[in-house]
């Protein structure tokens, strides 16, 4: 099993791509634009779907939802196919449907190290806060993650349908 650490699942949004790209020097510089679709990106994170990213390893800069979507199909940079997800989507789900046993073993072996170790008590304690952290984490991660999908899923569905009724409006006249 391919470590948890290259995976698209485990990768948060702070290590994946920096939210500040370096970016406009000036005022009067234009903002970037996303090199998917070619809008103009956002400069700030807050209320924005489509603020500016930048690939840590190649530098690109991408509007979020483009990416995330991107993310979604692909593994690689679109401009330039530099691998950010070595490990196949397949493979993620898998070790994530691991995680619930891997939890559960190291909760046994931390009930037994108190057992063994009874002065050690404290600092089991603090351990298995630690790893329930984790734990909830990881669920919230995957979980928003999955709500985001969605949400992109629905939205292209929505201009989908837009599309369509504009053109057979075009027809109808």
């Amino acid at each position: 099993m391919a470590p948890l650490c290259n995976t698209r699942e485990t990768f948060s949004k702070t290590y994946l791509y920096t939210r500040k790209p370096r970016l406009c020097a000036s005022k009067d510089e234009p903002r970037p634009s996303c090199s998917i679709c070619t809008e103009p990106c956002t400069l700030t994170f807050m209320g924005s779907t489509h603020h500016a990213l930048q690939m840590p390893l190649c530098s690109h800069v991408f509007g979020a939802s483009c990416i995330e979507s991107w993310f979604d199909r692909a593994s690689t940079c679109p401009l330039c196919r530099k691998d950010f997800f070595p490990t196949k989507p397949e493979e993620i789900s898998k070790e994530l449907q691991d995680l619930p046993d891997l939890f559960v073993q190291m909760f046994s072996l931390l009930d037994e190290m108190k057992k063994r170790y009874p002065q050690g008590r404290k600092a089991v304690a603090g351990m298995e806060n630690m790893i329930a952290d984790l734990g909830e984490k990881i669920v919230r991660d995957t979980e928003e993650r999955k709500k985001r999908k969605e949400e992109r899923e629905v939205a292209e569905w929505t201009e989908v349908g837009r599309r369509d009724i504009a053109y057979l409006e075009r027809w109808r006249r």
